[in-house]
Parts: structure tokens; sequence; C-alpha cells
């Protein structure tokens, strides 16, 4: 399986990948869907890992919206080569050959996800404390706005806790 990583398949995902990202592309959006379309696909190779792509393909979504930005360029770059390469349909396996034809997306992922573990645990644990929070700048807001000083008749107050 290690061809798959040396494919010419592989090599046009990455190409594409780092395109779209420094391009800033918005059709990385449609990345993302086709590789959600893909990943639900019944198969018995993507079984194991249909949580984890479903957390990559969130962290890509995030990070295309602009909301996590905590995430280094080669972890940003091999992710989305990856569901690139999961939403090509015609890649190393022909994904409409029964039962072979998502082992190479299985191991593709597979590789990705050793690679970006400790970026994707990153960013869950972000998503469990922020996600769905309107954050302007990627930066994480204070949970309790520090007070504020009321204007009193004579001049400012304290501020209130």
């Amino acid at each position: 399986m290690a061809d798959v990583f040396h494919s010419g398949a592989f090599r046009r995902a990455v190409e594409t990948a780092l395109k779209t990202l420094r391009s800033r592309d918005p059709r990385l959006f449609a990345v993302v869907d086709a590789a959600m379309r893909a990943s639900q696909r019944p198969a018995a190779a993507l079984a194991a890992l249909r949580g984890d792509v479903a957390g990559l393909i969130r962290m890509t979504r995030e990070f295309a919206a602009g909301r996590y930005r905590r995430i280094p360029h080669r972890t940003i770059v091999a992710v989305v080569a990856g569901l690139i390469y999961l939403a090509d349909p015609v890649d190393l396996i022909p994904d409409v050959l029964p039962a072979i034809g998502l082992v190479d997306d299985a191991a593709v992922l597979g590789w990705v996800l050793h690679l970006v573990r400790r970026d994707l645990d990153d960013f869950l644990v972000w998503e469990r404390e922020w996600g769905g929070a309107i954050d302007i700048d990627g930066q994480p807001v204070a949970e309790e706005p520090a007070a504020a000083p009321r204007l009193a008749a004579g001049g400012l107050e304290e501020p209130v806790p």
C-alpha cells in the first residue's frame, strides 16, 4: 500500500491542496462537501475511520470559514490532500470496484490521521470549548466579560462584580 503515497493520484491531491490553500480558493468548501458525501458511503474499509474523518472534515470546514486557524500549514495541506483523495472517484484504485475500491482511500486517510493526530485532538478540544461561538479573530473570548466601570453623578464608580 506504500505505492499509494507515491502515486500520481496522491501527488495530484497534494498539488491541488497546495494550490487551493495558497489562493484561498472558495472551492475548499466544495472539497469538504464532496469528502463528506464520500465518507458516508457504506464501505467496510472506511468504517473504523469514519469518526476521525468526520473530525478532519469539520476541522477543514472551520479552517475554511476562518473560525479555526490554530493549525500548522503542513497539517492543513495533509488533511485537504487526504480529503481530495477521498473525494476523487478515480484515484489509484477506482472507487467503483466492489470491496477494494476504497481500500486505498482508507490507507491514505489512516496515514493522514497518523500524521495530524495531535492537531486533530487539539481541534476537537477547541470544538468542544468554542465551536459554534461567534469568534471574529480566531482567538478564544473570555467567558465572563470584564465588568465595565459605571458612570455616576460624581465620576466613575468601581466595576460591579
